[in-house]
């Protein structure tokens, strides 16, 4: 399960071999455990999502796996894995009200594990970021005062050079700079999170910051700098392999 996992959260293809050999893998053994099979199909669900392929019949959806645990377990991390994910679809496919009112009811719990906890940490702060971009008063400063909980975390632990943080802390600054009004900054931050994931092979953040910073330079009315923005980011999509995001961006 967590050979899944950490090939999924590392930027690897959607279609890349070693994901295609997990997946096979997994329908070949008829032999995990209930916790291990329904973990991998939560994964499979997203990747399946990311790269527009329908479901087949029978197959499990988020609260199929949800009630199956229930039924099985003590199903709290599963749970929690599934929050994970389903935060990760909505963000990358742009479905932000969804991703704050998700954020919202789920208050300050944790996502544990070495992968998800970290991308979700992440995620959460990213979120009310732009939840406080788009509301004002005391609103705008409740999101951010609850953005900075996950904010300062992914700064330790960049400065402890744990988890590969470095690309997602500079797109954190990017959209508190825009919160800000620190323009120049959020121009740097975004570029900045564009090149490291670019180097370290974060495809999906690759393409996650460019999208942000087309949308940051398009309400900046600076169409240039938006198209060739939009434009990274689609190529960074498709190269990953989430078709399904590029049919809703190009």
């Amino acid at each position: 399960g967590l050979r899944l996992a950490h090939l999924f959260y590392s930027g690897r293809p959607l279609c890349d071999s070693a994901v295609a050999d997990t997946i096979a893998l997994h329908v070949d053994n008829q032999h995990w455990d209930k916790y291990t099979e329904l973990f991998l199909q939560i994964y499979f669900i997203a990747i399946k999502k990311l790269r527009g392929l329908e479901s087949e019949d029978g197959e499990r959806g988020f609260d199929d796996i949800i009630e199956e645990a229930n039924i099985n377990f003590d199903a709290k991390l599963l749970n929690r894995a599934v929050f994970a994910i389903q935060l990760e679809l909505q963000v990358l496919m742009g479905e932000w009200d969804q991703a704050e009112k998700l954020v919202s009811e789920d208050g300050d719990a944790k996502v544990a594990g070495p992968f998800a906890g970290v991308r979700c940490t992440f995620l959460k702060s990213l979120v009310c970021l732009k939840a406080a971009q788009s509301s004002s008063g005391i609103t705008s400063w409740k999101w951010k005062r609850r953005a900075l909980k996950s904010y300062k975390l992914i700064r330790a632990w960049e400065k402890a050079k744990s988890g590969n943080t470095t690309h997602a802390l500079h797109l954190l600054n990017a959209e508190l700079a825009v919160l800000e009004f620190n323009y120049n900054r959020a121009q740097n931050e975004y570029k900045s999170a564009i090149a490291v994931a670019a180097r370290n092979g974060f495809l999906q953040d690759q393409a996650l910051a460019n999208e942000l910073a087309s949308a940051y330079f398009d309400r900046r009315g600076l169409d240039c700098s938006r198209d060739r923005h939009l434009e990274a980011a689609i190529n960074c999509y498709s190269e990953w392999g989430a078709a399904a995001k590029v049919r809703l961006i190009d």
